[in-house]
């Protein structure tokens, strides 16, 4: 594909103007969001009963006084929810039934065991109170390199281990290269849990219509809707009974409001089983310690080296945690990379392991840059070390093995898309004064300065192929799995009877700004100002345009979705020069789209667009020979360079890739360990550029979230299975007024693989600042290798305290 000529190209297109965000209640404070309106009336409010035992057997929890208390019209047990659905299905075969409530055994801090049911939130909460859980402790295993050990005690009585997935892939002669290799580096780390905290936490809210034999849900879900078919599945339902329902505003989502879906089921039994709508609103503690994280994850990456430093093949070993259970659609963030492994470097040979282990820690699941800060912080710190075990500067060793032919293929199978990964490397430096900081740096460490600059590189995928979590199927399957493809995408542009215009997406938005972006891209279709164009992205199942794949993550705004409102926009406008060819006696495609009318630039005649419009509302039987009914067109965007994993395992696992680098230089406080940021410089290249404006916010925000995760913002769990953080303030997510100086730069090479040429970019930092910054504390405290977030002053004061002899 190649990017689309808008019709108003003779005008500046807008596409590409740093227009601000329409959605103006974001910022004035008057937006409503999910827990703002109750859809049903009469809904009843849910309270979860959790606990606080990790690991134990469930013998018996007594709720008879909770149903006594005023207001409880329900109790429900996770043995008395098993009787009503079904688990929740996940793509694994282990043995580890996953339900909404804990059903005989409690397996991690905060599981909810029980749900009350009543008047209000308050009363809900007084009968939670009210019941009392007695069971039997069990070890606990936090540790994924323990609980991965043959004996350890397993989680689920089905399993005989707590490794439930075990999969290996060779790419090219990995075995030969290293045999041969000069030098051969290993880098093995232990990366932490990180979440997030989205504007609003989970919220779900249920009705059953007994008539039509449905259930509506209405939620601040952000998808992929392929998790309605798991709900669906979970309640013994088809899809045309199970009615999603996610508002215009879901309150952020970074990924994280993929794991509301279990909610989705417990809601649907409990509106069926009282006869009344059921509501539930998380609470931020709540969303905290027992909703979903990233996954923990232990690797071993292992390089061959030439003798002038040219990586010849990688061995990687990864070891997932993902918790109490293997929650859909995990081990994704295990595979998201897969067909990127190489990362932005030019490498023949790549050997992987993946495996999933099983804990006694909150399910993982998706979160910002899902599968990214733990592979690339593990390349990237492997590079870190070759660059000082073979006395070579770390950009050089970089830029030695970047990738510089394009198309590229990679050995797992995706295909890099058209850039210049060194020019960005280049630009990066540059920006950041990377000759003379790094002297400098040598300089002040001479003087007892601690000063280091840390850099890395990283591809960010965008438009995932839902086809990679075959990968984590049983292999022995084969044929009989049913094939999984594609990143598509939906949209709809209609035109009512006075001309009005308006976008249909299925993708909500989560504050990221799409209303605008995609006005802009109708805008420019059909030659309107954006301001003319209406935009809903909330979504409704039973009447909207959606495919499994629908939903908002893993980037796809820019790449699939504003690729499908590019296509619906320029069918309507299609559409509407057939008509206006017809009734001015011209060629349809000599006429132009431009401000509300159709123009004949020959003649410079026109018509009105609301007129043309509105004709096929008024007067159908005298529209032109070839076109429909009134205008309401949509587009399915489905990539056809997307499938299913071949016999080896490859698949291209997105269809357009963004590279990045980033700078940062610091120094660190020796008696205290604090770490000052004297700048942090980013580098992309996400194709066209759609908004300058939301993409710098897009950065930003991606770069708090990847700052916060590297400097504090860490889920761990003593030994006992107890979270160290249960609130916001002993979990201290970082604030704006705690991020140092940003420099944000771009490079602009369009993706011949999207409509209008642009890639991804909101992960992107996200996913890197963790492992930069963890590159330029090793550079100050001059460490054979890059430490491991989260890099808290104490942490770094020990670090440089027992490191002060090597220096």
């Amino acid at each position: 594909m190649v990017a689309h000529t808008p019709s108003n190209a003779a005008d500046a297109p807008f596409v590409g103007r740093p227009l601000p965000a329409v959605d103006r209640a974001l910022l004035d404070g008057t937006a409503r969001f999910a827990a703002d309106t109750v859809p049903a009336a009469g809904a009843l409010e849910l309270a979860l009963v959790r606990t606080a035992q990790a690991h134990a057997d469930i013998h018996h929890i007594d709720t008879a006084e909770a149903q006594r208390r005023p207001g409880v019209e329900a109790v429900m047990t996770g043995a008395q929810l098993a009787e009503r659905c079904r688990p929740l299905g996940n793509i694994l075969t282990a043995d580890a039934p996953f339900y909404p409530l804990a059903v005989d055994r409690i397996r991690y801090w905060g599981e909810p065991v029980a749900a009350v049911v009543a008047n209000t939130r308050a009363l809900a909460e007084d009968g939670a109170d009210a019941v009392t859980v007695d069971a039997a402790p069990l070890p606990v295993l936090v540790d994924p390199v323990e609980a991965a050990e043959p004996g350890a005690p397993t989680l689920h009585t089905a399993l005989a281990t707590n490794v439930v997935h075990d999969r290996s892939f060779t790419y090219g002669q990995p075995d030969d290269a290293f045999a041969t290799a000069a030098h051969v580096v290993r880098y093995e780390a232990t990366f932490p849990r990180s979440s997030a905290f989205p504007l609003e936490p989970f919220v779900a809210c249920a009705e059953y219509d007994p008539d039509l034999d449905r259930t509506t849900v209405w939620a601040n879900y952000g998808g992929p809707l392929a998790l309605h078919a798991v709900v669906a599945g979970a309640l013994g339902v088809g899809l045309d009974r199970l009615r999603l329902v996610v508002p215009d505003r879901i309150g952020g989502n970074f990924g994280l409001k993929q794991a509301l879906y279990p909610a989705l089921v417990l809601v649907a039994v409990l509106a069926r089983t009282t006869g009344r709508p059921v509501r539930w609103v998380e609470d931020r503690n709540e969303h905290l310690v027992a909703s979903s994280a990233g996954s923990q994850r232990v690797t071993s990456m292992d390089g061959a080296f030439s003798s002038d430093g040219r990586l010849l093949a990688l061995r990687i070993d990864q070891l997932e945690n993902t918790g109490a259970y293997v929650r859909t659609p995990e081990p994704a963030g295990l595979y998201r990379m897969h067909g990127t492994l190489n990362g932005p470097y030019d490498v023949d040979h790549v050997a992987v392991r993946n495996r999933v282990v099983l804990t006694n820690q909150v399910p993982s699941g998706l979160n910002r840059g899902f599968g990214g800060p733990p592979f690339f912080h593990a390349l990237e710190s492997m590079l870190d070390t070759a660059a000082r075990e073979l006395g070579l500067d770390r950009a050089d060793l970089r830029r030695r093995n970047l990738v510089t032919t394009f198309p590229y293929s990679c050995p797992s199978g995706s295909t890099l898309d058209h850039s210049d990964y060194r020019a960005v490397l280049d630009r990066a430096l540059d920006l950041a004064g990377y000759v003379s900081a790094t002297d400098a740096a040598t300089a002040a460490r001479t003087e007892g300065r601690l000063v280091g600059v840390g850099l890395g590189c990283s591809v960010e995928s965008s438009g995932n192929n839902l086809g990679y979590m075959n990968l984590a199927g049983d292999p022995s399957l084969g044929a009989a799995r049913s094939p999984r493809s594609g990143a598509g995408a939906t949209a709809t542009v209609a035109i009512d009877p006075f001309g009005a215009v308006s976008l249909q997406l299925d993708s909500p938005d989560c504050g990221q700004g799409y209303r605008t972006v995609a006005a802009q891209v109708v805008a420019d279709e059909l030659g309107l100002d954006p301001s003319r164009i209406t935009v809903r992205t909330a979504l409704d199942t039973a009447t909207d345009g959606w495919t499994l794949t629908s939903g908002n993550y893993a980037n796809r705004f820019s790449t699939a979705v504003a690729s499908a409102a590019a296509r619906a926009a320029r069918r309507a406008g299609a559409k509407l020069r057939t008509l206006a060819g017809a009734e001015l006696e011209v060629e349809a495609d000599q006429l132009e789209l431009r401000d509300g009318q159709i123009i004949d630039p020959v003649s410079g005649r026109s018509l009105p667009l609301g007129r043309l419009a509105g004709q096929l509302h008024w007067d159908l039987a005298n529209r032109a020979e070839g076109v429909g009914g009134p205008i309401r067109e949509t587009a399915v965007y489905a990539p056809s360079e997307l499938g299913s994993p071949d016999e080896l395992g490859r698949i291209s696992t997105s269809f357009t890739f963004s590279v990045q680098c980033d700078l940062a230089i610091v120094e660190i406080d020796p008696a205290t360990g604090e770490i000052d940021v004297d700048r942090y410089v980013t580098v992309h290249d996400a194709g066209t550029i759609l908004n300058p404006g939301l993409f710098e916010g897009q950065v930003r925000g991606g770069f708090a979230h990847g700052f916060g995760a590297a400097m504090r913002e860490a889920l761990i769990y003593r030994p006992d299975g107890v979270p160290n953080a249960r609130d916001l303030r002993a979990y201290g997510p970082v604030l704006a007024t705690d991020l140092p100086p940003l420099i944000i730069d771009h490079l602009v090479s369009p993706s011949p693989n999207t409509e209008l040429g642009a890639k991804g970019l909101g992960d992107g930092c996200a996913i890197l600042a963790p492992t930069v910054m963890a590159s330029a504390i090793a550079d100050a405290l001059e460490l054979r290798r890059p430490p491991v977030p989260p890099f808290t002053p104490a942490r770094v004061w020990r670090l440089a305290a027992h490191t002060s002899g090597e220096r």
